[in-house]
């Protein structure tokens, strides 16, 4: 008989001190002052940069990059060339993982659907840099607009967080597959 993980979670529970329980009104006293002087201080310069006019100047439009620039001609194609190949190779074994996790049907459990998940959330992460990065490594002009350098670093943390909650995920069913249903 194959036993089957028909586990749900109806609630969480946050552990962070609970051991420390004589300190927690401390902690939560503590926290709230560093929230308070981090809000208040975010306060101060917002209400100084309204104030001064002075401070009123334009925004850049482009960021210039010369991360690589000074380099030889030569040493910029042959960093093309690897990170290309290295790049390839990650979207095709990341395909490979997605492609037997959906058709193989003995594959579809929680365990494979977060990897097949955590393959698509590093493809999407990997394609937020690299694409420009390989642009840059070949263009005259190394150079990204203000807006799409925004959009570029806020996709890149929202990628980069999404990552880290789906390995908690991972963790957390991981745990529960091996902890809980053996002490049944």
């Amino acid at each position: 008989m194959e036993w089957v993980n028909e586990t749900l979670v109806r609630e969480f529970v946050f552990l962070g001190f609970s051991s420390l329980a004589r300190l927690q009104r401390l902690l939560f006293v503590v926290f709230l002052l560093v929230y308070l002087f981090t809000l208040g201080t975010n306060a101060v310069i917002i209400s100084t940069i309204v104030l001064d006019r002075a401070l009123h100047t334009p925004m850049i439009k482009t960021v210039n990059l010369k991360g690589i620039s000074v380099c030889e001609k030569r040493l910029q194609r042959l960093l093309f060339v690897v990170f290309l190949l290295v790049y390839l190779f990650t979207l095709g074994t990341n395909a490979v993982i997605i492609s037997t996790i959906v058709l193989d049907r003995a594959l579809h459990t929680p365990m494979y659907f977060f990897l097949a998940v955590l393959s698509c959330s590093e493809t999407c992460y990997t394609f937020v840099i690299v694409p420009k990065m390989l642009v840059d490594l070949l263009a005259q002009k190394k150079t990204i607009s203000f807006l799409g350098c925004a959009i570029q670093m806020f996709t890149f943390l929202f990628l980069g967080c999404s990552h880290s909650f789906l390995l908690a995920a991972m963790g957390y069913d991981r745990y529960v597959a091996i902890y809980l249903t053996s002490s049944d």
